[in-house]
C-alpha cells in the first residue's frame, strides 16, 4: 500500500511540476497493477512503448517517454534491466506512461529449466528413487523420471551406470519438483585404486608427501608386499583418523614409525592419499556375512562378533568410497579392525556382494535354456532358466527375446561369431518331430542368453543341454589379458570371490583365478 500512494504521488507531482496543458491535462492519472508483458524499446512509429496486464486480465499499451521512468525495487533501471513476467505498478495517463515500479522476483516458483542444481554423493538407490548427500549436509530424495538424461564428461550413459558412491549434480525443470530432468556423474567420484599398509617414515607438507616403508597391497584377502620404500602425494586437508576419530592432517608427523593404512585414487595418472588411518594396537581381519546393522548404536555383527563403526570407519563397495548406509544384513564383508578400550574398531570394510546389476536400475539379465524358435528379430528359449541370487531359477514354460544387428552370437562347437542372418539360417531352432529333422538327426540347440531387458546383447549356443548344477559363480578383477600359445586367450582374476549356496554368501578366494575365454 505504501509503494501504491507513493507511485500516485510521485505521479501527481510529475503532472504540476511538468504544467501539463491541454488534452493531457483533461485525462486521469491511473494506477495500474499487474504483469510485464512486453517490451519495446522501438517499434515501426519509432515510439518506444511497452504492454501491461492488468490482474484481472486487461491488456494495456503505453507509449514510454525519454528517459524511460523505471525502477525495480525503487532503484532506477533501464530498458535492459526488464524483462516480461515482472510485477509491477505502473502510473498512466491515458496512454502514456508516467512511472513504473517492478519487483525483483519475477513468476514466483519459476526457474529456468534445469537451472536449480544439487550436488552430492548418492547413498541410495531403489528402483526409480536415490538418496544424495548433498554438500550442505542435508539428505535429500528424488526421483528419476524416463525424461530423465544421464551424462558422464560429456557422453551420454544409460540410467544403470550409476553407481552408490558416485558424485552427481543433479538438475530439475521446477523449484518444488524432485523429479530429476538431467544428471551429471562426475568423474572425479572416489574410485580406489588401491589399500596399502606401510609404516610411516616422513611427513613433508610443504610438497604434499608422504614416505613410507615396507608398503604392503592389500590382494586375495591378505597383505602382499609392494615395495620396500615408496612415497605417496597427499594433500592438506587428508582425512586422517586414529581409534574412530579425526585428527588434524598437521600432527601426522608426530606418527613416525606407526602403521598406517591408506586408500589411493588415481588424478591425473599419480597415485594420492584419499583417507589416511593410523593403526591403534592389534590387527585383526574377518571375513564372513553381516548377521546385524544397527546404525543407531553405530555397530555390525559378523561371525557372532560384534564390531564398531566410528568417524573413520571405510566403507569399500563397487571400488568406491561408500557411505555407512550401503551395510546391509546377509552382505559378505571383509573387516580389517582394530581394538580399541576392549571392543573391536572396524577400520575398513569391504563388501563384495556383487550381481549382474549394480543396482535396481539395471536390468541385465542371464538365461540359458532350449532355442525353439527364431524368427527375423526374436528367438522363444522353452524351459528357461534365470540367474537369480548367483543362482539358475526355473523362469516358466518360455521367453520370448529379441535380436538385432548389435546382438552377438558365438557358436561354441565352430567357434564362429555368427550374423543374426546366419542365426536365422541355420539349423538352431528346429521342428524335431519332422521327418527331415529325424532323417538329419536335427534337434534344438541350447543358448546362454545375456540381455538388457528383452534385447539380446551376446549370445553362446551349443548342440547339447549344460550341465547348469556344475556352474559356479565367481567375481573378481581382471589382473591379466593374455593370448596363450596352448590355451588361447585367458584372462588372471585377483581379488576373487566364489558364491557358495551352502553358506549363502561370497567366499573369498585366496589365490588368482586363470579363466580360459577361447569358447566364451
Amino acid at each position: 500500500m505504501v509503494k501504491r500512494i507513493a507511485i500516485f504521488m510521485m505521479a501527481l507531482m510529475l503532472l504540476s511540476a511538468g504544467g501539463v496543458q491541454g488534452a493531457w491535462a483533461a485525462d486521469t492519472v491511473v494506477v495500474i497493477e499487474g504483469y510485464l508483458m512486453e517490451l519495446n524499446p522501438q517499434s515501426d512509429s519509432g515510439a518506444a512503448n511497452l504492454r501491461v496486464e492488468d490482474y484481472s486480465g486487461a491488456l494495456y499499451r503505453l507509449s514510454v517517454p525519454d528517459p524511460a521512468p523505471f525502477a525495480i525495487d525503487g532503484i532506477p533501471v533501464g530498458w535492459a534491466d526488464l524483462q516480461p513476467g515482472l510485477e509491477v505498478i505502473v502510473a498512466a495517463e491515458g496512454s502514456r506512461l508516467i512511472s513504473l515500479e517492478a519487483f525483483s522476483t519475477p513468476h514466483p516458483g519459476y526457474i529456468a529449466p534445469g537451472s536449480l542444481t544439487v550436488i552430492g554423493l548418492v547413498t541410495a538407490v531403489d528402483r526409480d528413487q536415490i538418496t544424495v548427500m548433498e554438500d550442505t549436509g542435508l539428505e535429500g530424495h528424488y526421483t528419476l523420471a524416463p525424461f530423465t538424461t544421464v551424462t558422464k564428461n560429456g557422453v551420454a550413459l544409460p540410467l544403470n551406470a550409476l553407481y552408490v558412491g558416485d558424485r552427481v549434480i543433479l538438475h530439475f525443470d521446477d523449484l518444488d519438483s524432485a523429479l530429476i530432468s538431467r544428471m551429471e556423474i562426475e568423474g572425479k567420484s572416489i574410485l580406489v585404486s588401491q589399500l596399502y599398509r606401510a609404516t610411516l617414515q616422513l611427513v613433508n607438507p610443504l610438497e604434499g608427501i608422504l614416505s613410507c616403508s615396507e608398503v604392503e597391497a592389500f590382494h586375495n584377502g591378505t597383505w602382499q608386499p609392494a615395495q620396500s620404500a615408496r612415497s605417496f602425494a597427499y594433500s592438506g586437508d587428508l582425512p586422517v583418523y586414529l581409534s574412530g576419530h579425526r585428527i588434524m592432517t598437521a600432527n601426522l608427523k608426530y606418527y613416525r614409525g606407526k602403521t598406517v593404512y591408506l586408500l589411493t585414487k588415481q588424478v591425473m595418472g599419480q597415485e594420492k592419499i584419499e583417507r589416511l588411518i593410523l593403526k591403534g594396537h592389534t590387527e585383526y581381519t574377518y571375513n564372513g556375512r553381516l548377521d546385524r546393522v544397527n546404525f543407531f548404536s553405530g555397530e555390525f555383527e559378523l561371525n557372532q562378533k560384534n564390531f564398531m563403526m566410528g568417524e573413520g570407519t571405510v566403507i569399500i563397495k563397487d571400488g568406491r568410497l561408500q557411505d555407512k548406509s550401503v551395510l546391509s544384513s546377509g552382505s559378505s564383508a571383509l573387516v580389517i579392525a582394530d581394538s580399541w578400550l576392549g571392543q573391536s574398531l572396524s577400520n575398513i570394510v569391504c563388501i563384495f556382494d556383487q550381481a549382474l546389476n549394480n543396482s535396481s536400475l539395471g536390468q541385465q539379465r542371464l538365461y540359458y535354456g532350449r532355442i525353439d524358435l527364431i524368427t527375423e528379430d526374436s528367438l522363444w528359449l522353452k524351459n528357461p532358466y534365470q540367474l537369480q541370487n548367483n543362482l539358475f531359477a526355473d523362469a516358466g514354460d518360455e521367453v520370448q527375446l529379441y535380436y538385432g544387428s548389435d546382438s552377438r552370437v558365438y557358436d561354441t562347437e565352430t567357434g564362429d561369431w555368427l550374423e543374426t542372418g546366419e542365426l536365422l539360417a541355420g539349423s538352431y531352432a528346429v521342428d524335431e518331430a519332422s521327418e527331415y529333422s529325424e532323417d538329419h538327426d536335427l534337434k534344438d540347440w541350447y543358448g546362454y542368453v545375456y540381455t538388457d531387458s528383452d534385447h539380446i546383447i551376446g549370445m553362446a549356443v551349443e548342440p547339447d543341454k549344460g550341465d547348469l548344477d556344475s556352474l559356479r559363480v565367481s567375481t573378481g578383477t581382471i589382473s591379466t589379458v593374455v593370448d596363450d600359445p596352448l590355451i588361447g586367450w585367458s584372462i588372471t582374476l585377483g581379488d576373487g570371490y566364489d558364491w557358495s549356496n551352502h553358506n549363502r554368501q561370497w567366499m573369498l578366494k585366496s589365490q588368482f583365478l586363470r579363466l580360459s575365454t577361447a569358447d566364451a
